[in-house]
């Protein structure tokens, strides 16, 4: 009987403390256990398991003792896409067209966790050279070892599961069912408060809102900003088929008369070689929307999904307007063996539509003043080794003083690794 409670005794300590206690510390005492004969050594072998299974489950329900919780609580994700590049564009009758073939990879990771109940941080890292709209590094210079930049990091503060309030560099708040006004890889600077409420079971009601800030100066007392407010619903009003709405309104200030940094030079700007700063201010008004349906007609398409935007700003009379349409059909995201996506988008995107440091940088540099076509396909090979190709056809709304169209193709190829 005496043998009998010290085991129970010690069993309950070891499993008790168990996270506290390194594995060999624990394999250790068993062990001495053994040599006085106080344990036999299946008995020994039966406490180890035990202990283990417990250290896993007390981990797994972030019940550990010997871990902040902050630590149990965090997560990981990253990628690794490696992209082969080609681009043309023409030129005028006599001049040569250069042809640009490009190696290029992207390496990012990102880190979440939860502070306390309702409040999480999250940070990342990227390759890139700091352009906003692009995480790619290119293979040049001579074998040159990239700098890793921050991609974002922020906090989010969530008091309830229908309201959160964001501030830092963030991931887009705002919902984008395309890439029209902004790049994918933009991870904006500011603060942020997304509302979402359910009015009934199929439908949602949402408000996005954001403040961003675009430059900042010591001698400038109007720094540049970006506001927004987007309001929006959700509902699935049958089965398998699910419609997204949102209207949104940009507004700027300290915008008019400033270059912004990473331009790509075709907003309308003042006289002296455009060195007075752009020509307006640019509050837009603009409606975005996407209606999916999951096994259409019992056909063995997974998802067809249809999507189109038009934004305006109201503060230009030319070339003040921008549309997308398009369509997906395939897997609505592709991850798992197997799985694929097909996109088509035709965009138009007026010169002064929107900041033209904002829009897809793929769509002929990011510049605005341009139409054309996307056609892109995504195939899963693996678990998360991801085959993709796309391809754009852009060229300018307005013919250039050359009196041709300077139409600019690009190709890409990637496989991306997700973990």
């Amino acid at each position: 009987m005496k043998k009998l409670l010290f085991i129970v005794a010690v069993t309950i300590a070891v499993l008790s403390g168990a996270t506290a206690v390194k594995a060999g510390e624990i394999d250790l005492l068993v062990d001495k256990l053994v040599e006085k004969g106080i344990l036999t050594r299946g008995e020994a072998q039966q406490i180890i398991t035990e202990t283990q299974e417990e250290v896993r489950r007390e981990v797994a329900s972030m019940e550990s003792a010997g871990l902040p919780k902050w630590v149990q609580k965090m997560s990981f994700k990253g990628d690794l896409r490696l992209r082969y590049q080609w681009t043309k564009r023409e030129t005028d009758p006599g001049v040569p067209q250069v042809e640009r073939n490009r190696g290029r990879y992207r390496m990012r990771f990102g880190v979440e966790t939860y502070v306390v109940d309702n409040i999480s941080v999250g940070f990342g890292i990227a390759t890139g050279d700091g352009d906003p709209r692009s995480t790619n590094q290119t293979f040049t210079n001579s074998f040159e070892k990239p700098s890793v930049r921050w991609d974002y990091a922020y906090a989010q503060y969530s008091p309830t599961d229908w309201i959160a309030f964001t501030g830092g560099k963030m991931q887009n708040p705002l919902w984008r069912p395309t890439d029209l006004v902004w790049d994918t890889d933009i991870t904006p600077e500011g603060g942020a408060v997304n509302f979402k409420h359910g009015i009934y079971d199929n439908l949602d009601f949402y408000i996005n809102s954001a403040i961003f800030v675009l430059d900042e100066s010591a001698g400038d007392e109007a720094d540049p900003m970006l506001y927004a407010i987007q309001p929006g619903f959700k509902w699935k009003p049958m089965d398998k088929v699910v419609w997204n709405t949102a209207g949104v309104f940009y507004g700027t200030s300290g915008v008019k008369g400033k270059i912004l940094n990473y331009s790509a030079g075709t907003n309308k700007r003042r006289p002296n070689g455009g060195a007075g700063g752009l020509e307006y201010d640019y509050d837009t008004i603009g409606i975005s929307s996407e209606i999916s349906f999951e096994n259409l007609l019992d056909l063995s398409l997974p998802r067809l999904a249809l999507m189109g935007e038009y934004y305006n700003n109201i503060d230009v009379s030319d070339e003040d307007y921008a549309w997308i349409i398009g369509a997906k059909i395939g897997d609505s995201k592709v991850g798992s063996k197997g799985q694929w996506q097909v996109k088509y988008l035709y965009r138009w995107l007026g010169q002064d539509a929107v900041l033209d440091i904002l829009p897809d940088s793929d769509a002929y540099g990011g510049a605005t003043g341009v139409r054309g076509h996307e056609v892109a396909l995504e195939y899963a090979l693996l678990d998360n080794v991801i085959m993709g190709l796309d391809y754009y056809h852009m060229e300018p709304i307005h013919k250039n003083s050359g009196g041709h169209r300077n139409a600019e193709d690009l190709f890409q190829a990637d496989i991306l690794f997700k973990f």
